[in-house]
């Protein structure tokens, strides 16, 4: 599995990313892995709630068919303390077919993390597939999240990496955008 760090991230910001992330804008980067063609990419944003509140809506496995783009369903094989096992359908955007997959989650409750990675052997249309959720206080304020989610995807078909490298960067940050949405959702139901 790749390692994706999942300390500090405030302090590793530029002011030019400062400004955007202020601006409300989610920022999304692509890089090179050795050792495959395909990117890893990287989103991060704000969110306006706590960083305990945006963990606990992740670790919601069975919701994210209602909230996060493109999953067409999700559900919770078992848990084991701090892992969760969980399947997936994730409608992917053309020219690349639908995945099929099961999941292990890795929770880190105390720095507001989440692990994941394809289960081998459980992936159709995928070959690999692993990331993070990190989640920590935005400028001290402890009601705004600065959220990162990496994700680093192989199909399973043997796409023109262009092709995966458009379709990463223009869906990874719409990740950020629907949590942001069920935040708002859950606020809303929780007042009436």
């Amino acid at each position: 599995m790749l390692l994706f760090s999942s300390c500090c991230l405030s302090s590793t910001l530029s002011i030019n990313e400062i400004k955007r992330l202020d601006k409300g804008e989610v920022i999304t980067t692509l890089e090179k892995i050795p050792g495959t063609k395909y990117d890893k990419a990287t989103s991060i944003g704000t969110v306006d709630a706590s960083p305990q509140k945006v963990y606990d809506i992740l670790i919601d496995f069975e919701s994210y068919e209602s909230f996060i783009p493109k999953v067409k369903e999700s559900s919770v094989l078992k848990k084991e303390d701090q892992v969760v096992y969980y399947k997936s359908h994730v409608n992917m955007p053309w020219p690349i077919s639908d995945i099929f997959y099961n999941c292990k989650a890795t929770l880190h409750p105390e720095n507001y993390s989440i692990d994941f990675e394809l289960v081998p052997g459980t992936g159709i249309g995928v070959k690999s597939f692993e990331g993070s959720w990190h989640f920590e206080a935005y400028k001290s304020n402890p009601k705004i999240t600065l959220a990162r989610y990496i994700l680093h995807y192989e199909p399973e078909t043997n796409y023109p990496a262009w092709a995966v490298r458009i379709g990463s960067k223009a869906t990874i940050g719409k990740n950020i955008i629907a949590v942001r949405q069920r935040v708002k959702e859950l606020e809303n139901l929780a007042s009436k």
